[in-house]
């Protein structure tokens, strides 16, 4: 039996990519180097574009790690949608 789940591209905004870089640097002292090392290769451009697993990946090590608050626009891109594929 094959099972296929759907890991889309979300485009982030640069607005977006700007604040999700400055929480994941202000947390980096609590996350995993390796972790830590990934999130900010993706984060790196203006305007990135990460799969749902890699932006997944960020918001819960925020959330659970750094104990800090992911913001409102990341569970909507996540749960909700707009999804650019």
């Amino acid at each position: 039996m094959e099972s296929h789940v759907s890991n889309p591209l979300i485009k982030l905004s640069q607005v977006q990519v700007q604040e999700l870089k400055g929480l994941w640097l202000s947390a980096a002292a609590k996350i995993d180097p390796k972790k830590h090392r990934c999130a900010a290769l993706w984060l790196s451009r203006d305007q990135a574009a990460l799969t749902r697993n890699q932006l997944y990946l960020v918001a819960i090590n925020l959330a659970q790690i750094a104990e800090m608050t992911v913001p409102d626009w990341v569970h909507e891109l996540l749960f909700r949608g707009p999804i650019n594929e």
